[in-house]
């Protein structure tokens, strides 16, 4: 039983790790939502990792990166809010 319960948690703080990772490269949020996004995520794992990866995963489909590192809509890997590093 105990060994059950040890791969479990890891199950689940691997996975919090895999979508806390996702989010901080995510576009789709500015940082403020990044980090709210993120402690939500590691204070309620499951339910809140699957929706955040929804929200990250559904509008990043929209967007194609092309060769030269621009996407479609012309983007290069600033913030599509306005709110990028350079500012």
């Amino acid at each position: 039983m105990e060994y059950l319960t040890i791969v479990v948690i890891s199950l689940i703080v691997l996975f919090n790790i895999y979508v806390s990772v996702r989010i901080s490269k995510s576009y789709t949020f500015n940082k403020n939502q990044k980090i709210i996004q993120i402690i939500i995520v590691w204070c309620i794992p499951i339910i809140a990792g699957l929706g955040s990866l929804y929200f990250v995963e559904e509008p990043m489909k929209h967007i194609k990166k092309k060769k030269n590192g621009f996407t479609e809509e012309g983007h290069c890997g600033a913030s599509v809010h306005g709110e990028g590093e350079g500012e």
